[in-house]
């Protein structure tokens, strides 16, 4: 190999600019703010879909919170008509709202597993022992309203 083919190969192997002056400056700079390498390309509106996903995720949250209060309160309404020698047709009530109010939060647990990926096996868990607790809430609603029928008389 002759000396001219030599200096021919390394010149041409050797960068002649950086990368970060073959992009544009705006592309840098959110990049370096980011901390992401430039060559990493997002789509456009991905950050806005992943930001609307997570504000989902957040009210989802947000109303499973207020449905567990909900349930811990018809819970305590519940034990307190017990207690009280309430009627069975009353606490089948409060049985079936409650049941209402766990299949509701079953629903937003398999809709989270959605806007959470990567945490989908615990919320799909979890909706199924809300169902499993809202079909014994019914079915001991349906006991109870056996209980309370008038048994038929001779």
């Amino acid at each position: 190999m002759s000396q001219g083919t030599f200096a021919w190969i390394h010149s041409s192997a050797r960068p002649t600019s950086r990368i970060d002056d073959r992009i544009s400056p705006a592309v840098s700079s959110r990049c370096a703010s980011r901390r992401v390498w430039p060559t990493s390309a997002r789509f456009p509106g991905a950050e806005a879909a992943e930001r609307a996903r997570t504000e989902r995720a957040a009210a989802t949250y947000a109303r499973l919170a207020e449905l567990a209060d909900e349930t811990r309160l018809l819970r305590t309404r519940f034990r307190t008509q017990s207690a009280d020698g309430g009627t069975a047709a009353d606490r089948a009530a409060l049985l079936r709202s409650r049941a209402s109010v766990q299949d509701e939060a079953a629903r937003l647990l398999e809709e989270l597993s959605s806007l959470e990926p990567e945490l989908a096996d615990g919320h799909h868990a979890r909706a199924d022992e809300t169902r499993a607790a809202a079909a014994a809430d019914l079915e001991f609603a349906a006991l109870l309203a056996l209980q309370d029928t008038p048994a038929p008389t001779p």
